[in-house]
């Protein structure tokens, strides 16, 4: 019984898909129109730039923090690719020369006081929306 059990344990841990640390992209193995997402996407506070089928951006929304998120798609038949960036909104100036703040990456972190988990858990949301089926990767 101790071995089945042990079995059965070892074979969830390898079927299950989790994120890793680093990881900035989200594939979601689903077949959805430009309509359906957008409507996804609307129903969360979202707009997107653009008219562009394959490849469209989202207008940066504010996040809970002083930041502001955008997510990034890339649509294909079999599946649509999330990436997510952010801009901090605090100004810094450095010798009396203000310093412009770029967006960055979205990345998973493990801690929960980073940042980058409120914004990676806000893809994770968008993405479980689109489909059920979804796959982290590092790019």
């Amino acid at each position: 019984m101790k071995y089945i059990t042990l079995l059965y344990l070892l074979l969830i841990c390898s079927i299950c898909k989790a994120q890793k640390k680093l990881d900035n992209t989200i594939v979601v193995d689903t077949v959805r129109t430009i309509k359906e997402i957008k409507q996804i996407l609307f129903n969360n506070g979202y707009t997107v730039e653009g008219n562009d089928t394959s490849f469209f951006v989202t207008t940066p929304k504010q996040m809970k923090s002083a930041a502001v998120l955008r997510l990034m798609f890339a649509r294909t038949d079999t599946a649509i690719i999330i990436k997510g960036q952010y801009k901090l909104q605090v100004e810094m100036v450095l010798f009396n020369t203000p310093i412009k703040n770029d967006f960055e990456p979205v990345e998973y972190r493990l801690s929960k006081q980073n940042l980058n988990y409120e914004y990676f858990m806000e893809m994770i949301k968008i993405a479980k929306l689109l489909g059920s089926k979804i796959s982290y990767l590092k790019q």
